[in-house]
């Protein structure tokens, strides 16, 4: 539902969308209320458009899409792709950490799934895990919303 939390950075937010989030998809201003308005198909759509279509999340293995979706819908997708680029390097397969799942990030994550399984993902994870803590320890204001970050992001864990 429809939340407007004095501590959350994003503002006006309902089925995970901000209000800035709506405003792309429409390339309009939106307000409170149209946030409030918003609909589960619109979110859905806006959720596909904004963070899985146009950063090509589709390019990465199919086990992989569902954690990078959310975490491109929690931190943007530049900074989710950027995440799995420093993750796929520490792991030893080379690709750019420029936040664009290009040609080669999506041959690197390809091969270290490959390679890793579900363990990739576990270390995704991990690394988005810190991500979290370095967020509260820099803005103390955030800490309202870590367990319910962490409960999140550990629903992503395989099996």
């Amino acid at each position: 539902g429809y939340v407007d939390h004095p501590a959350d950075r994003g503002g006006p937010t309902k089925y995970g969308i901000t209000q800035a989030s709506l405003a792309a998809w429409r390339n309009a201003p939106a307000g409170a209320a149209d946030v409030a308005a918003l609909t589960r198909p619109q979110a859905a759509a806006i959720f596909r458009a904004l963070y899985f279509e146009m950063p090509g999340l589709s390019r990465l293995p199919e086990a992989v899409q569902p954690f990078m979706l959310d975490c491109s819908v929690h931190h943007g997708p530049r900074a989710a792709i950027r995440l799995l680029q420093r993750v796929l390097n520490a792991e030893g397969h080379v690709c750019a950490r420029d936040g664009i799942v290009g040609r080669e990030t999506a041959q690197a994550c390809a091969a270290a799934y490959a390679a890793l399984g579900d363990q990739l993902i576990d270390r995704l994870i991990e690394a988005r895990l810190a991500v979290l803590e370095r967020i509260v320890r820099r803005d103390p204001s955030q800490a309202v919303f870590s367990a319910g970050w962490r409960r999140r992001v550990e629903s992503l864990r395989p099996g």
